[in-house]
């Protein structure tokens, strides 16, 4: 099971933090984009995270909760650090374009589905992304409480991959720790943690406590 660390919520500065994951044996840097629009928080301050990420080793694992105008912007600027992954939300109005948007800047496309989005809403475009983000919290927020219902959606969302044998990285991404990335590790290919990391004493211990499960 690979490991994407979120920087959302962090016990250091941005800089800091940054450094920090990179220095751990974590798969990803997992950097989440908020408009404030899209959903109620904001940190869509590009320049800012585009200068802490410019420089890292480490694969990018983009997700952006944006819309119109902002996420046009922060595809622009995430393209520009080369990331692994660019995810934009399946409960977007104008999802084809923006898929398309992203594809031509040869990044690899992934669809987030939040809490309240039924799995079978993603089913028309299995064929065209490379990566599905299951919310297992409300977006928006670092710290918050894994949504337990999450696991029927996990086991849904795996069904339809293999059924249509896609090569879709299959991510969580909410309350993930030790305990709740037991329930999820049947389905998923990768976690995102943030608080549980970031916020701890020792990244790298917290990061192979998840690898080993």
């Amino acid at each position: 099971m690979k490991v994407a660390v979120s920087y959302l919520k962090s016990k250091e500065d941005l800089e800091s933090t940054i450094k920090n994951i990179e220095a751990t044996s974590a798969d990803y840097i997992h950097v989440d984009l908020m408009d404030g629009v899209f959903v109620e928080n904001k940190n869509d301050d590009l320049s800012k995270h585009v200068d802490a990420l410019k420089n890292c080793k480490k694969k990018l694992d983009v997700h952006l909760m944006m819309q119109g105008q902002a996420l046009l912007r922060g595809i622009e600027a995430m393209s520009l650090l080369n990331p692994e992954y660019i995810t934009i939300h399946s409960e977007l109005e104008n999802l084809d374009e923006m898929l398309t948007f992203i594809k031509k800047k040869g990044i690899k496309v992934g669809l987030a589905i939040n809490p309240g989005t039924y799995a079978i809403h993603l089913r028309p475009h299995l064929k065209e992304i490379d990566k599905i983000i299951v919310m297992s919290v409300y977006p928006g927020k670092g710290g918050q409480s894994f949504l337990e219902e999450t696991t029927s959606k996990l086991s849904v969302i795996r069904e339809m991959i293999e059924d249509g044998k896609y090569q879709i990285d299959l991510e969580v991404d909410g309350g993930i720790n030790d305990e709740t990335a037991r329930k999820v590790m049947p389905y998923v290919d990768t976690v995102v943690s943030g608080s549980y990391i970031c916020m701890s004493e020792d990244m790298e211990k917290q990061i192979k406590k998840l690898k080993s499960i």
